[in-house]
């Protein structure tokens, strides 16, 4: 599957779960949809939707929590 895929999974998961989600969320998730990807994959692809401006992280880099952007480029 292509970076432009997983990042489309990727938001979705974002959009369908409340509240923040941490990098091991997200590489259960890709498992449950057949993505089955690396940990260093899910931390590509959640850089890259960070640097497409559709997330934000908060906490330290060792406990890092990944949040929806709201409409408009806010928090």
């Amino acid at each position: 599957m292509s970076a432009r895929a997983r990042i489309a999974v990727l938001h979705r998961l974002f959009v369908q779960q409340p509240g923040p989600i941490k990098t091991g969320s997200v590489v259960t998730y890709y498992q449950v949809q057949g993505l089955a990807p690396g940990r260093n994959t899910v931390r590509h692809d959640l850089r890259a939707a960070y640097q497409k401006g559709l997330i934000y992280h908060t906490g330290p880099e060792n406990d890092r929590r990944w949040h929806l952007r709201s409409i408009g480029g806010g928090r």
